[in-house]
């Protein structure tokens, strides 16, 4: 029916575009604010009902703000943040005299400080700006719930009555920071998600690199110590996330100070097993978290993400296995990756095998025995992990806890699959009440060789700037000692313990 209206108004206006032609049906419409069981929704059912008389009788009026410039930009806003944004209106019909754009706030957590823009008289396609003088808006400092959608309304009123509204929502006080200090930008989540915190991909800003992206469909931590006490926030079938975190401590941003450009912490934790018969599900394990980031040449390719784990159980947890599962989806192909893994370095990566364009990975930087495990999301049925059938608690134990076997570094070859990948480490154990740290790099470059040199640089950099802070029970050590030369295969375990002799 509108395809059909607009077709009449392009009839009888032959001269307007097509943006003109829409903005004559949006103000010729009936208004439908005020018909039975719309008052609820008031004000957001657009212009209201076609009415095809209307639109062909005469031309109307309209002004409309075609862009908003938020500085800084963000997809959400901490509490405490003063944001400027920059309206640009256009006049699409009839001139327009003596047009005003106020900036109002629905919410009771945004203040506007500025909210008037005098644009004056405006000619048909003309545009002006506020970008001098641009509204101003306060987000309130507390009291803002996690993850709340701010309205704020532009009302723009003109000579003989003119009045129309349009409204733009902020997301504020997310459950997530995003470190963007270098060329990798990673948002980190309050119950230990990474990208997002939502497979729908609207909670968080994701990964990028160099501006380039979204590069992850989901990642996260993983922690198991059997195949059926398991702990994330990841995905298990359908559109359905498994609920182990909470959140202790919203992540936030800290005075970062001289070791890094930016520093976030926060704490979650999941719920301890049951004592009273019931089989066990969880893990029972706290876990702090800090993420670091920097804007240095030598350092802007990695975000390093440390994990304080706490073991809150009266049971000894025999082993403990913690990784980073990531769907990392790469471009120019994103369901067409292969996945990888360095040895030398504890480095598994995913890269589009055809272009090459982006290489992006995560290394275990300190922890027990590593662990590597490269899949196809769609593998054949029968394949012991096979996400388009769900990702089960099994399944992620398995993914995590197996060590580096050959068969399971790789994924996706030659020409390149839907892959996933988890890096992780196995801890032999953790004794009721004590702690260990597990540090990992989440890193992206060009090139293979820039990968590995970010990695090279990603543990200098953990070794010199974050000096391991000591850490209550037996996973405590000093660093490592350099494994020596010969023919043996080593594990290379950097500050929690000394590598291990496969001979």
């Amino acid at each position: 029916m509108v395809a059909a209206g607009a077709a009449l108004v392009r009839q009888r206006f032959p001269a307007y575009t097509a943006d003109q032609i829409a903005a004559q049906l949006r103000q010729t419409a009936d208004p439908i604010d005020a018909v039975a069981g719309n008052a609820t929704f008031a004000g957001r059912l657009g212009t209201g009902r076609l009415n095809m008389y209307r639109a062909v009788a005469a031309p109307a009026r309209e002004v409309r703000v075609t862009t908003t410039t938020f500085t800084p930009l963000r997809r959400a806003y901490a509490p405490g943040t003063t944001l400027r944004l920059a309206a640009t209106v256009q006049n699409m019909l009839l001139p327009v005299a003596g047009l005003t754009v106020t900036l109002t706030s629905l919410s009771p957590h945004l203040a506007v400080v500025q909210g008037t823009f005098a644009v004056g008289d405006l000619a048909t396609m003309s545009t002006a700006d506020n970008l001098a003088t641009p509204f101003a808006v306060a987000v309130a400092a507390a009291g803002v719930p996690l993850n709340t959608t701010a309205t704020l309304r532009y009302r723009l009123t003109a000579a003989d009555g003119y009045q129309t509204d349009q409204f733009v929502e902020l997301l504020l006080n997310p459950d997530y920071v995003t470190l963007d200090a270098g060329d990798l930008s990673l948002t980190v989540t309050s119950r230990g998600k990474l990208g997002y915190d939502d497979l729908a991909a609207t909670l968080g800003d994701g990964a990028t690199y160099q501006g380039e992206g979204p590069l992850l469909s989901e990642g996260g931590l993983l922690l198991a110590t059997s195949p059926t006490r398991v702990a994330d926030r990841l995905r298990t079938s359908g559109s359905n996330i498994r609920q182990s975190f909470f959140q202790v401590a919203q992540i936030g941003f800290a005075p970062a100070g001289p070791r890094a450009d930016q520093l976030a912490r926060g704490a979650f934790q999941d719920t301890v097993p049951a004592t009273a018969g019931a089989p066990a599900r969880s893990v029972g394990v706290r876990v702090r978290q800090r993420a670091y980031a920097w804007a240095s040449a030598t350092r802007k390719d990695f975000v390093v993400l440390e994990y304080t784990l706490r073991n809150l159980t009266a049971d000894t947890l025999k082993p403990l296995c913690a990784g980073l599962f990531m769907d990392w989806d790469l471009p120019t192909a994103p369901g067409l990756n292969a996945a990888a893994y360095d040895t030398t370095r504890a480095l598994g990566y995913c890269y589009d095998p055809i272009a090459n364009r982006i290489f992006a990975g995560v290394q275990l930087l300190r922890g027990g025995a590593p662990a590597v495990y490269s899949f196809d999301n769609n593998a054949p049925a029968g394949s012991p992990v096979r996400l388009a059938d769900g990702f089960s608690p099994a399944e992620k134990y398995l993914t995590v806890s197996s060590g580096t076997a050959r068969a399971q570094r790789t994924a996706g070859l030659p020409t390149g699959a839907d892959v996933s990948q988890v890096v992780g480490t196995r801890l032999a154990q953790l004794a009721p009440g004590d702690s260990v740290l597990v540090t990992f790099a989440v890193l992206a470059a060009r090139s293979l060789p820039e990968l590995q040199a970010a990695a090279d640089a990603s543990r200098l950099t953990y070794a010199t700037l974050l000096p391991a802070r000591a850490q209550p029970g037996p996973q405590a050590s000093p660093p490592s000692p350099t494994p020596p030369p010969g023919p043996c295969a080593w594990s290379y375990l950097p500050a929690s313990a000394s590598p291990k002799s496969k001979c």
